[in-house]
């Protein structure tokens, strides 16, 4: 993109109608291929249309879940020939706060959220790299030979912690526009690093309500104590379905790159 697009480009940063002002659509009319630009449009909205339909599913599912848990309103537990309609209705009104991009003024805080969405995105994917972490120190603790895992590849551990520390200079840097000279800005940098307290707030809070719920404990469980056996025979069960790797050397090949 350096090389097609240069960064005095007019068009970077203006809201051009659709994607045109992708980086990508400008290289491609500046290469003078006319039809480039709509095929890079299509591909952009079939791409975010399923991605949506993707996280959707996803989302309802997951609301559901916690319900089921305890751990959302029982009414989410609804379902209506196999769906969760109330888990997708509420998922969808949240996807609707997208039309705030429509009102200048709705704009504004529409991009507060996704700021503070884009944050919580950030330390949730640093916050998987902690669990598979603490995952690999339960089944050491517990002398579970992790072959007997129906995945795992060769150095997880070591891409667990590059992962977790690429994440948190990630997190880091998210708002460093502010810290640049005559760029500061409250607003900005509260909007950048609010996710924070507002996962430290949650996860206190979570332990609170579980210890007066369900007289849960306040620390951390120790490797030695993690339940690796509850639901594994549902995970054995749903593993047999998996399709066996093949045996050609390109397979195995494979098997010995990825695990």
């Amino acid at each position: 993109m350096g090389i097609l697009v240069p960064s005095s480009d007019p068009l970077l940063g203006t809201a051009q109608k659709g994607a045109g002002s992708s980086p990508f659509v400008l290289a491609a009319v500046r290469m003078g291929i006319p039809v480039l630009p709509h095929i890079i449009n299509a591909l952009i909205l079939t791409s975010a249309w399923s991605c949506g339909i993707c996280l959707s599913f996803t989302a309802s599912r997951n609301l559901y879940s916690n319900a089921l848990s305890g751990h959302a309103p029982a009414f989410f537990k609804r379902t209506w020939r196999g769906v969760p309609h109330f888990c997708v209705v509420a998922v969808v009104a949240v996807g609707i706060l997208s039309f705030m991009t429509l009102s200048d003024g709705a704009a504004v805080a529409f991009t507060w959220i996704t700021n503070i969405l884009g944050g919580l995105w950030i330390l949730n994917l640093a916050l998987q790299q902690v669990i598979y972490i603490r995952f690999r120190a339960g089944i050491a603790a517990l002398g579970i030979d992790r072959k007997t895992l129906p995945f795992y590849i060769r150095g997880q551990l070591v891409y667990a912690w590059i992962a977790l520390v690429g994440y948190i200079v990630i997190f880091l840097t998210n708002g460093f526009g502010v810290f640049v000279k005559g760029n500061w800005n409250i607003r900005d940098f509260a909007f950048a690093y609010l996710t924070l307290p507002f996962f430290i707030v949650c996860y206190v809070g979570h332990k609170i309500y579980s210890r007066i719920r369900f007289g849960s404990r306040w620390g951390i469980l120790r490797p030695e104590e993690m339940d690796l056996v509850t639901g594994k025979a549902e995970v054995d069960e749903d593993e047999k379905t998996y399709p066996i790797p093949g045996t050609s050397k390109a397979a195995r090949f494979q098997t010995w790159l990825w695990g």
